[in-house]
């Protein structure tokens, strides 16, 4: 029942609100056990589809749409997107973008939260760990959320620092590249996705930092070494840039300066 009233009022909604504006939709990790599964994907691409011209961000300059425009994202680059996701555009001939951060994709080295929550799940669940005004009890949604907020408004090297502390505490040797359930999505996959002429690639920085809290020099590091390795890697120009987790005070007009001067057309 609630999903049928969901479905009335969007529907509703897109009846009566006929404005031209471009939306963006943003998934991240899906199927497993993750709350987005393949059902729900097919189920809101196709949906979009039917209701809005989707595009790849290189169109967006050439769209002159009589419908509204969307465009879907799909952050970090993990395997899943080919595995779970791609299948369905491609049935549906659904453009996506897929967000890259290029330490991860590029040369394998962990995500800083997937090598978080890798190592929680060596711990037993109700271990707690505890330092200078947090506490993190192993298994608990509500101290992970705020354990990861005080993580992202860290430096780089307190964050790093930390993750290295609580692998010594529970006495875990970290892989030194992400396990299976948190691979990148290959070369050989990316190349085959790529070709499809569905999938864009959009840099994410290199080691997907909340970029507001950068120094400037960070700062242009993060932008320009994502955009210079994913056009090496391509052969293309990368036109847009997705600011890693996207919410209020992850962009400012420091921020949108510096991609504007990295290069970038739209972020």
């Amino acid at each position: 029942m609630n999903d049928h009233l969901l479905s009335l009022f969007a529907n509703l909604y897109l009846s009566l609100d006929q404005k031209p504006r471009l939306t963006i939709i943003t998934f991240h990790r899906v199927a497993g056990n993750y709350s987005i599964q393949r059902h729900h994907i097919r189920e809101q691409l196709s949906y979009i589809a039917k209701h809005f011209d989707m595009v790849l961000p290189s169109q967006l300059s050439l769209t002159n749409s009589s419908k509204r425009i969307a465009k879907i994202t799909i952050d970090d680059c993990h395997a899943d997107i080919y595995q779970h996701i791609y299948p369905i555009t491609k049935a549906l001939h659904v453009p996506i973008v897929i967000c890259v951060p290029t330490d991860f994709f590029l040369r394998a080295e962990w995500l800083w939260f997937d090598k978080l929550y890798w190592i929680l799940s060596q711990a037993k669940p109700g271990t707690e760990f505890s330092g200078v005004n947090w506490r993190l009890r192993v298994g608990c949604k509500k101290s992970l959320a705020t354990f990861k907020k005080m993580l992202k408004d860290s430096s780089q090297e307190a964050r790093d620092n930390i993750i290295k502390w609580l692998a010594e505490e529970i006495n875990c040797t970290v892989p030194s590249s992400p396990t299976s359930d948190y691979r990148p999505v290959s070369k050989g996959e990316m190349a085959e996705m790529l070709n499809s002429g569905l999938v864009e690639i959009c840099a994410h920085t290199v080691t997907h930092p909340i970029v507001t809290k950068l120094p400037d020099a960070a700062l242009q590091y993060e932008l320009e070494s994502a955009k210079n390795d994913l056009e090496e890697y391509t052969g293309n120009e990368i036109v847009s840039f997705c600011y890693p987790n996207g919410g209020v005070g992850d962009f400012d007009t420091r921020t949108t300066n510096a991609v504007r001067l990295a290069g970038y057309k739209l972020a």
